[in-house]
């Protein structure tokens, strides 16, 4: 098969995996106050959205469980096997969502039931979205790496994109009594078509060079459990790697918690609400497809610092916008802090993928971005929530942002080294040969 006219095929089966993925979890991160009377009536609101935060958290908290089964498959029978499997698993709990009967209907099984179809997902996406980075870096022509680099993230804002602008045209064309009774179902069936298409594509792909390379060269009992030889020889670059992904808890406050927050302080419709969040995710999207081309040309470390230090220095100025600026500067505001965060995403993944060697990637990438976004990640909405509630102060999620900033940076900077290859941590204990990075 000729490998060079598979590449947009390649990207192509990427985007559709994650679109699917993030299209569901905008949707239900976007639904959270529908959901909560549907699935957690309680006796006041902050209770019921509380609740249903919670079990968009519960995805995340399996998302490590995710990265290490999916690592495994990864590392050991390939990436488009681990590929082809996350994609199924996500779709099928992801159509059930939109079949569940609510609470009224059958009592505390309904929650039960959405809780079952998270821990599903979460595990799914454990594997989707870093085994999509490993694919399409390793796949990527040399010297064009960057480019190919980005498309698992543009894959997630697309779906994040669609996410808002369906939310945005339920609440625009349908009444509340329909969008509660069938109308939030909706996104979750018709997420079925997608995954079709995406696993269809994907199981007609090749396996990476640089995986088939590695498999024959790499004779050494430990490939057998990639996930106990990496906390062997790489237990430094695990840990700071983790600590990278903290400031995803920018995204996920300015992506998620924002709009749920102007909507349920009655600021906005939401029709106009999600389309100013589409416009937001837009400028992520190219502000992460300009960093990941820059990347082929110049120090993805040094871009991926300017994008942290760009987050940190505009958090608490977004914030203070919400209570204190007209809606064209808050817009500006949010679109700006959008901008940093694509410079920060567009970086990362060619950043990761040049500090671990090609078989444990799969495994370290998938552990080191999904177990912080586990704590980090999912709770984010949840505890700006409750911060804004205790406290009364719309700026307090600020706070969180510059806290995840300052160990991001940390992060990058003990990592400066290994991601241009200038250090050899990784000491195969078996061979006692050093381990060869992709430095790209």
């Amino acid at each position: 098969m000729n490998r060079d006219s598979e590449k947009p095929k390649i990207i192509l089966s990427c985007l559709t995996g994650n679109i699917l993925e993030w299209f569901d979890f905008a949707v239900y991160g976007y639904l959270t106050p529908i959901l909560a009377t549907q699935f957690f009536p309680a006796t006041d609101q902050f209770t019921s959205i509380l609740l249903t935060y919670s079990v968009f958290a519960i995805g995340f908290l399996f998302r490590p469980l995710g990265a290490m089964i999916f690592g495994h498959i990864g590392d050991t029978w390939g990436r488009k096997s681990a590929l082809v499997t996350s994609s199924l698993m996500m779709a099928i709990p992801t159509f059930c969502i939109g079949l569940l009967p609510n609470y009224e209907a059958i009592g505390l099984l309904a929650p039960a039931l959405l809780i079952t179809c998270r821990i599903f997902q979460g595990i799914s996406i454990g594997g989707e979205f870093t085994g999509s980075i490993v694919y399409l870096v390793e796949q990527g022509t040399p010297g064009r790496k960057g480019f190919f680099s980005c498309w698992a993230d543009i894959g997630c804002y697309i779906g994040m994109i669609l996410g808002s602008i369906c939310v945005a045209l339920l609440h625009a064309t349908l009444s509340k009594e329909n969008l509660a009774s069938f109308g939030w179902r909706l996104p979750f069936l018709s997420g079925l078509l997608l995954s079709v298409l995406a696993v269809y594509i994907r199981s007609h792909l090749s396996e990476t060079l640089e995986f088939e390379t590695t498999k024959q060269s790499v004779k050494s009992p430990s490939v057998k459990s990639p996930l106990k030889q990496l906390f062997k020889t790489s237990p430094k670059a695990l840990f700071f790697s983790s600590l990278l992904a903290i400031n995803t808890v920018g995204y996920y406050i300015l992506i998620v918690f924002i709009p749920n927050q102007t909507v349920i302080l009655g600021k906005l419709q939401g029709s106009e609400t999600y389309l100013i969040n589409a416009v937001v995710l837009l400028t992520i999207t190219f502000s992460t497809f300009i960093c990941a081309n820059l990347c082929d040309y110049l120090d993805k470390t040094k871009l991926y610092l300017a994008g942290t230090i760009g987050c940190l220095l505009l958090a608490y100025p977004t914030f203070y916008g919400l209570n204190h600026f007209d809606l064209n500067t808050q817009v500006n505001m949010m679109c700006l802090m959008a901008l940093s965060l694509g410079f920060c995403y567009g970086s990362r993944p060619l950043f990761m993928v040049s500090i671990f060697p090609a078989h444990l990637r799969f495994s370290a990438i998938a552990i080191a971005l999904n177990l912080t976004n586990a704590v980090f990640g999912g709770f984010s909405p949840m505890l700006a929530t409750y911060l804004v509630e205790k406290t009364g102060s719309i700026e307090i999620p600020a706070v969180l942002i510059i806290i995840a900033c300052c160990f991001t940076i940390f992060a990058i900077v003990n990592l400066s080294e290994l991601a241009r290859g200038k250090t050899h941590e990784n000491i195969d204990p078996i061979t006692d040969k050093v381990l060869q990075r992709n430095t790209t």
